[in-house]
């Protein structure tokens, strides 16, 4: 772990995250999370902004869709 933080790294998340054994199946799975969400947030600001047309019940279904994987996110969070 002091090597770790004689690395003066930083990540994006203003945090340094030690991956390990214990904690690496946690942190790939919020990564395809996240990713997963960034897409969907960015496809709906798209519609949103009249870049890409589309009917209500479809912006109204990617929107559940983020929230479904922001609650899993904030889950994964709270754990930790």
């Amino acid at each position: 772990m002091r090597n770790f933080a004689n690395l003066n790294s930083s990540c994006v998340l203003g945090i340094n995250y030690v991956i390990d054994n214990e904690n690496y199946s946690h942190v790939l799975e919020f990564s395809k999370l996240m990713k997963d969400y960034e897409e969907i947030d960015k496809h709906i600001f798209r519609i949103e902004s009249d870049e890409e047309p589309t009917s209500d019940e479809y912006i109204r279904d990617l929107k559940k869709q983020r929230l479904k994987l922001k609650d899993e996110l904030h889950g994964i969070i709270k754990e930790e």
